[in-house]
């Protein structure tokens, strides 16, 4: 009878994919023919740990009945045969989960044993695949939150699918003592832990390149803790193979390994062609470089004209040259000549009250009292030298009235021609 064995797991990235894909290749050298099926629908990453990925007809075609199920079976490494799941996302629309089961249980015909490489978690298509399943394979990591998402799976697939637990796988154990033992483990889930796969680069590197460890690197701890779990699972005994650790050398030369580049689209890309290289350019002759020109000099600036004196210094030049209205006033009236018939005082100008002589006593010298005009000078007649002579008259040498400075401030107003009349009276 087949043996369709569900690989799940309650939390995602536990290692699951890896592990379906080299305990399928391990158990195909052991002589069972192994038939391993992607039927993680949306994701779809055997095929990449197989390096088997693009190819043209998949699973999704079956499920949407565009394909035949033959059509959709290759031959894998290791002596397997795989079918695949498609990374086309209007295919993944297509789908109908409720055939699954149907064409799984159709591919036990086919093989000894049938490994499905199931989703994470308990989705649809989990229960899809677990409906095909006569056992199921539970993967986790010796962590809490693992173990609890673990715990969940077997109780749905126990109780409510009444489907057969083989056993706990632990993957990826660093040996920390954060993380639970083997034994905690198994109490907590209450299954036995058929297999713990220590951390190991060597896995971890084989998983990147696209090829199974358990071909590649078999004696390495990974490989050979897969290999020891294929031979329990089908009650065989265990290989004599020593793991094999891996050395500061082995260390060394996976550092300086060069690392396969792998495309995902499935398709061979053409190899590039080398362009020509361009003839080498002859060299031109270069023109001899123009002498350097000698920069005309700015012509020296010129010293500021002279101002112009400002009309205020002007002002005072032709001030000075006027003659002032004191100057061109007459100094006096001309003297009378000896003997001549004295000239009457002149008249005050207009506005000023001319003040006439005092009489001076007989015998004694003449005083008088002179009044000041108004806005004028004081004005008076000197006595005469022998203390007799006609009223009014002057003495030698004595200014009359109105005619010395005095009067010529008071006659400054007085015109030319009446003082000529008056000289003629």
């Amino acid at each position: 009878m087949t043996r369709i064995i569900a690989i799940a797991s309650g939390k995602g990235g536990v290692g699951k994919t890896s592990l379906a894909a080299n305990l399928g290749v391990a158990l195909a050298k052991m002589g069972k023919r192994v038939l391993v099926v992607d039927t993680d629908l949306q994701m779809a990453n055997l095929g990449l740990m197989l390096g088997m990925e693009g190819r043209p007809i998949t699973l999704q075609d079956v499920l949407a009945g565009e394909a035949s199920l033959a059509d959709a079976i290759y031959d894998g490494p290791g002596g397997i045969r795989f079918v695949p799941a498609g990374l086309s996302i209007e295919k993944f629309r297509r789908v109908d989960d409720e055939k699954l089961a149907d064409v799984i249980k159709e591919l036990a015909e086919q093989a000894d044993i049938v490994l499905l490489d199931t989703a994470a978690g308990i989705g649809n298509d989990v229960l899809a695949s677990l409906h095909g399943a006569t056992e199921v394979l539970v993967v986790t990591m010796a962590e809490s939150i693992a173990v609890a998402d673990a715990l969940k799976l077997i109780m749905i697939a126990e109780r409510r699918l009444g489907l057969d637990i083989t056993g706990v796988v632990v993957e990826m154990y660093k040996d920390m003592k954060q993380e639970m033992t083997s034994k905690e483990i198994q109490k907590a889930l209450q299954t036995e832990v058929l297999a713990v796969i220590p951390e190991d680069p060597q896995f971890r590197e084989c998983s990147l390149e696209g090829t199974p460890v358990v071909l590649k690197h078999p004696t390495s701890l990974g490989g050979t803790a897969v290999i020891n779990l294929a031979a329990k699972l089908i009650g065989a005994p265990p290989p004599m193979i020593e793991a094999k650790k891996p050395g500061l050398l082995d260390a060394i030369l996976g550092l300086l390994r060069p690392k396969k580049r792998r495309d995902l689209t499935g398709t061979k890309k053409a190899p590039k062609q080398e362009k020509p290289k361009p003839a080498p350019k002859k060299e031109e002759a270069k023109p001899p470089a123009p002498a350097p020109k000698e920069e005309a000099k700015p012509p020296a600036p010129k010293p500021p004209a002279a101002k112009a004196p400002t009309p205020a210094a002007k002002a005072p030049a032709e001030a000075a040259k006027a003659p002032t209205p004191a100057a061109k006033a007459p100094t006096g009236a001309a003297k009378a000549p000896t003997g001549a018939t004295p000239t009457p005082a002149a008249k005050a100008p207009t506005g000023a009250t001319p003040t006439p002589a005092a009489k001076a006593p007989t015998g004694g010298t003449p005083t008088t009292a002179a009044k000041t005009p108004t806005g004028g000078t004081p004005t008076g007649v000197p006595p005469s030298s022998s203390g007799t002579g006609s009223p009014g008259a002057s003495a030698p040498g004595a200014s009359s009235p109105g005619t010395g400075p005095a009067g010529a401030s008071l006659l400054g107003g007085v015109s030319k021609e009446k003082r000529a009349e008056d000289q003629k009276a």
